[in-house]
């Protein structure tokens, strides 16, 4: 047998699939089509093709950190939706959750790298296959990035952008070392998006934005729509009212972005009307209402740090005010059916009892009663509740805790009284309505309000209240879920719902 000789090609060439390629296993020489060989359809240099056990097909890449990610195949080979298609539920519940720049800063920041969060608000997946992003400073041109992911239900998608400070200095304490795309500059780098404040855009098609896209379009008839193409809009200025301003937002804007501070959505709010984790928002939007300032030089970083794909499921209790697990909750007094009868309510962490004992004013000894208790699934965390009835008090001032040991509340005092109707005596309510709002800030109008009452009004010059009973007939919160609600609710009674009886009406 002739001796084969083998040449080193000098030249890379492109095959097709049809095309064929000579195979020598040392004895015998064959001819086989490029498309024949295992694996040539699905392997490029940037990623590889691999069918899940779940039936889905997943393009495999390595990021910039050498780390390994999988998405799914129809984010790149899914339909591209029409302009219109902006009315689709699953549009609609696309939102710009958190937003950040450090500027040029490139040390001392709280945060590492520039980013933008999305969030999903429905229960179904979300290919982002013809969406675009877009970000502008105060000053700058619009610039975009072509989005490539899919968001699972009730999760984030997050985009990152260029470092400000390693993770590896104690001045950093945001690190976003896992991300779901990179926002590039014009010259392939990673974007600084800017410290003193930034307009960001969803929109469907690669079509420019005008400086401030309105949200809806009237016609000559009178006829309001949603505009075509539009997803949702943020925009927040920084830190210098006069100067850091921004030419794209809903409505109104906030300030108060800078090399540590982010702008992000209250519980994912949009428009003022509850666009929340149950529905979406029929408003026209505010991003002065709709957002806060977060410091991460100062706050508590894994509340409200973004999240990306990897992360999950999450909703707005990741971030709300925790119960306190060492102590006593919702606690709520009430009358009974007699004027000597009292009610006890509350909630601690899991435990299986819970106890009231009290004792009239000057004596030493405590009487106790034991708590019928429950347990309660809140959305975020499980709980147990204790109610608790002491009847036929004498009238006087009494002082209780109520709770187990090691988790008993402060010793607090309430006030026993026998009212003769017919001789002339009164009972006097204090009436309370519709204390809820679905921003944080609002609610602290009801503080302010509840704290005017007391100081200026209705208590006397030995600090008792001159009312007997605070008739409470809702709402205080726009619906159960909304834990942060309540608790500023509680926080607002600063401390009467221990010293009087209430009814609390939570819808």
């Amino acid at each position: 047998m002739a001796e084969r000789k083998w040449f080193e090609a000098t030249q890379k060439n492109s095959v097709n699939e049809t095309d064929k390629i000579l195979i020598y296993d040392g004895s015998v020489s064959r001819t086989i089509e490029v498309g024949l060989l295992k694996g040539a359809n699905n392997l490029t240099d940037k990623y590889v093709e691999l069918e899940g056990k779940d039936g889905n097909l997943y393009r495999v890449y390595v990021d910039n950190e050498g780390n390994t990610k999988a998405i799914k195949s129809e984010a790149f080979t899914g339909a591209i939706p029409n302009e219109e298609d902006n009315l689709e539920p699953k549009y609609q519940a696309l939102i710009i959750n958190q937003m950040y720049g450090g500027g040029d800063n490139l040390s001392g920041t709280a945060v590492s790298h520039s980013f933008i969060e999305l969030y999903n608000l429905s229960n179904a997946e979300l290919n982002l296959k013809g969406l675009y992003l877009w970000y502008k400073s105060g000053t700058s041109a619009w610039e975009s990035l072509e989005l490539v992911g899919i968001i699972p239900p009730y999760s984030s998608f997050l985009i990152r952008g260029a470092e400000h400070n390693t993770k590896f200095k104690d001045t950093c304490r945001l690190k976003i070392e896992n991300y779901d795309q990179e926002f590039l500059d014009t010259n392939g780098n990673p974007k600084k998006f800017s410290d003193r404040g930034m307009s960001v855009y969803i929109s469907i098609g690669n079509k420019p934005p005008v400086v401030n896209p309105p949200r809806k379009l009237t016609n000559l008839e009178g006829v309001t729509t949603m505009q075509p193409a539009y997803v949702d809009l943020m925009g927040c200025g920084g830190t210098d009212k006069s100067t850091h301003t921004v030419s794209a937002y809903e409505t109104n804007y906030r300030f108060g972005m800078d090399k540590n501070c982010a702008c992000r959505r209250i519980d994912f709010y949009n428009g003022g009307t509850g666009r929340d984790i149950s529905g979406y928002s029929n408003g026209k939007g505010d991003n002065a209402i709709d957002t806060e300032i977060i410091d991460y030089s100062t706050c508590e970083v894994e509340k409200y740090r973004p999240r990306c794909t990897a992360d999950g499921y999450w909703d707005m209790f990741v971030s709300a005010k925790q119960y306190n697990w060492n102590g006593v909750n919702a606690f709520v007094l009430g009358y009974g059916e007699d004027y000597n009868t009292r009610t006890f309510t509350w909630q601690s962490k899991i435990m299986d009892e819970g106890y009231v004992k009290y004792r009239k004013a000057g004596e030493n000894s405590f009487k106790t009663v034991k708590a019928t208790t429950t347990f309660i699934q809140h959305p975020d965390c499980s709980v147990s509740k204790h109610s608790a009835i002491v009847r036929n008090l004498e009238v006087g001032t009494y002082e209780y805790q109520v709770g187990v040991e090691g988790y008993w509340s402060d010793l607090e005092t309430f006030e026993v009284k026998n009212y003769n109707l017919e001789s002339g005596d009164e009972i006097n309510i204090l009436w309370m309505s519709d204390e809820q709002s679905w921003d944080m800030k609002e609610m602290q109008t009801f503080h302010n309000a509840f704290d005017k009452i007391i100081n200026d009004w209705e208590v006397d010059e030995q600090g008792k209240p001159k009312f007997d009973y605070i008739l409470e007939t809702g709402d205080i919160s726009q619906n159960g879920r909304r834990r942060n609600e309540y608790h500023a609710y509680f926080e607002g009674l600063q401390g009467w719902n221990r010293k009087v009886p209430i009814m609390s009406c939570m819808g």
